[in-house]
């Protein structure tokens, strides 16, 4: 009767530590869920050997690219490739201009064809990188700026010219595209600009003329709550031109 006693008793204890433990385990497992609460990104997990492949198709053409004088180079990730640059600015100046911008590029994308960048020797360099830092690989403002700080450097000791032009990065519109907090491209912004003055190179601060009074990316100026459409690359225009050398010297 003793025996069968104590076996129930130590039987009751390793039901409870065991209880405990569930418990303890459910709590930081919504702990988790809670602080994870903005959706991932479906551009994180399809399309990564198809983005590969185009990725590496355009690095290898710009490779081909001739060094040219007065050249103005556009620098960056989609946003860029997908803005028709010599167009938008054919009113403006007549000189060649290449653009170097690849869907899905990062700082870390930059940083590893940075040297064909430098080969071109541009007369003026306009550079806009690091959204996709945030919505594609989760990297912290910090980490970003470590990237770009290593890109500005490259730069400041690659090309002679100097005319270098570091872009703010645009807002997003969470309504359509929830994946990146608005709070964060703001808070890069402003490190950002900071890290542009150490080089003493100029900062573009698109961000301000692309918002509305949320802090969100104008849906006049997108379809998709990223990417630009024609009207907010005539925006975009509308602030690069100011800064455009129309000079031939």
């Amino acid at each position: 009767m003793n025996f069968n006693r104590k076996s129930f008793l130590v039987g009751g204890v390793i039901i409870v530590v065991l209880l405990i433990v569930l418990g303890l385990w459910m709590n930081r497992r919504n702990s988790l869920v809670e602080e994870n609460t903005r959706p991932e990104n479906p551009r994180t997990q399809i399309g990564k050997s198809h983005l590969r492949g185009r990725y590496a198709t355009r690095v290898e053409e710009f490779k081909q690219l001739p060094p040219v004088e007065n050249l103005i180079i556009f620098l960056g990730d989609s946003l860029t490739q997908q803005g028709r640059w010599s167009r938008l600015l054919a009113d403006y100046t007549d000189k060649p201009i290449y653009n170097l911008g690849i869907g899905g590029d990062t700082t870390n994308g930059i940083l590893q064809r940075i040297n064909t960048v430098i080969d071109l020797q541009p007369d003026q360099l306009f550079l806009s990188i690091g959204i996709n830092d945030f919505g594609n690989e989760g990297k912290t403002v910090d980490e970003i700026l470590t990237n770009y700080r290593l890109i500005l450097d490259e730069l400041d000791s690659g090309i002679a010219h100097k005319n270098i032009y570091i872009q703010s990065l645009l807002p997003v519109n969470n309504q359509e595209y929830p994946f990146i907090d608005n709070q964060d491209i703001m808070a890069f912004n402003e490190k950002l600009r900071q890290l542009a003055s150490e080089f003493d190179f100029e900062y573009l601060d698109l961000h301000s003329q692309f918002i509305n009074s949320e802090n969100q990316l104008k849906l006049d100026y997108t379809n998709d709550g990223l990417h630009l459409n024609n009207e907010g690359y005539t925006q975009w225009q509308r602030v690069v031109v100011q800064y455009v050398d129309f000079s031939n010297d």
